[in-house]
């Protein structure tokens, strides 16, 4: 494969930073809360917390009584950097698809290593050979193979970095292992150089890679690749051949971060959220089940900084903003429908001060909704919340 001679762009604009920046903030959004009356509250026995250490993770009463952990820069910290949920998995070592009991969902713990979510006590798959000293997230899949990139902040993580190591890490749930499928080497991303984030359409990948130059200065390129067989497939040690890398305009990237506007959101995710009044400002972060990267929309004037995430799934929608408001349509895993005409509305348990909601998946009928005690750029404990939906919307 020739050599790439890319075109270095100085970093101009801050939305640059979207992959390298924190997207939830407690800060200037404390007390921000939809502007709507929400009565219906869970009932004790319907959720359970769980909290992070540097062992594991371990059942809490409530997150502000978790061990304590010192407070760390969020990419260095222990915490739930990216979550998503599958419709069904290859367990079949013939390559055969087989629905498990109930689709599962996945996170990537930052430090720790891969949660997974199936219907039973949720598991963490810890692995420091991938996950001790990087920072990981950006969770998408290939059909039901969960996808996640690992990268160091070079400001905060002085570590020598080897051109060689992994970019992109598959969960393989037949064996319960993390293994590479893509490295900076078959980018062509030397050790100075990181990718801090990416968007994927299902086809190219296209990428933001800092570079570390002289004199402390920072510089940012752009690349897009495609692979040449399924990503799921790919490995390092036999990728020369098989990814095609070009150049890509800042633009290109850029467009791919900038919010859309909400009356450009699908149908379904308008629908849920038609209840919140047009003149409230918000940005919510859209998700689909097994699905590429996200997209962000924006529903108003944003500075103040209020938002939320979806998920789309095959037959249903959900939202859960930052103040635990939460909204479902549709119908949940092997369920009926909820709401008919109008959406299901409920809050999650109130945070402490300086706690905040972010992502969250789900698996069957189980919510899993992460949170984390955040102070500026920096996070200390952190856990997820477990919801159990067939006892708050179905009275089983």
């Amino acid at each position: 494969m020739k050599n790439i001679a890319f075109t270095t762009i100085a970093l101009v604009s801050t939305l640059v930073l979207a992959g390298c920046g924190k997207k939830t903030s407690n800060q200037d959004t404390e007390s921000a809360s939809l502007p709507i009356t929400i009565e219906q509250s869970l009932a004790p026995e319907t959720h359970k917390w769980y909290a992070f250490s540097q062992q594991g993770m371990e059942s809490v009463d409530l997150p502000q009584h978790a061990n304590s952990l010192l407070k760390r820069p969020w990419t260095e910290a222990i915490r739930i950097s990216s979550m998503g949920s599958a419709v069904k998995s290859v367990d079949g070592k013939d390559g055969s698809m087989q629905k498990t009991a109930v689709p599962p969902a996945y996170a990537t713990v930052n430090r720790l290593g891969m949660l997974i979510f199936d219907g039973n006590e949720p598991k963490l798959v810890k692995d420091a050979s991938f996950f001790a000293n990087v920072s990981a997230g950006n969770l998408v899949f290939f059909g039901d193979t969960p996808i996640f990139s690992l990268h160091k902040n070079s400001f905060f993580n002085t570590n020598e970095s080897e051109s060689s190591e992994p970019f992109l890490v598959k969960y393989d749930r037949a064996s319960g292992v993390c293994i590479p499928i893509v490295s900076y080497q078959n980018l062509m991303i030397d050790k100075n150089s990181q990718i801090t984030d990416f968007t994927w359409n299902g086809v190219e990948w296209i990428c933001a890679v800092k570079t570390q130059a002289e004199e402390n200065r920072v510089i940012f390129n752009y690349i897009k690749w495609t692979p040449g067989a399924d990503i799921s497939e790919l490995s390092p040690a036999k990728n020369n051949n098989r990814i095609a890398i070009s150049e890509a305009e800042e633009s290109e990237f850029r467009n791919t971060k900038i919010p859309v506007d909400f009356s450009l959101a699908p149908e379904r995710l308008r629908n849920l959220l038609q209840v919140i009044p047009a003149d409230f400002g918000f940005h919510i972060e859209c998700f689909h089940t097994s699905g590429f990267s996200p997209i962000t929309y924006a529903h108003g004037a944003t500075e103040d900084g209020f938002g939320g995430t979806a998920l789309l799934g095959d037959t249903y929608a959900m939202a859960v903003f930052q103040d635990g408001t939460t909204y479902l349509s549709g119908a949940l895993y092997g369920k009926n429908i909820l709401g008919r005409e109008k959406a299901v509305a409920f809050r999650l348990p109130k945070l402490p001060e300086n706690y905040v909601y972010s992502g969250f998946a789900i698996s069957g009928t189980n919510l899993y909704v992460a949170w984390e005690e955040v102070d500026f750029y920096q996070t200390g404990r952190s856990g997820f919340l477990s919801v159990d939906l067939d006892k708050v919307l179905y009275n089983n």
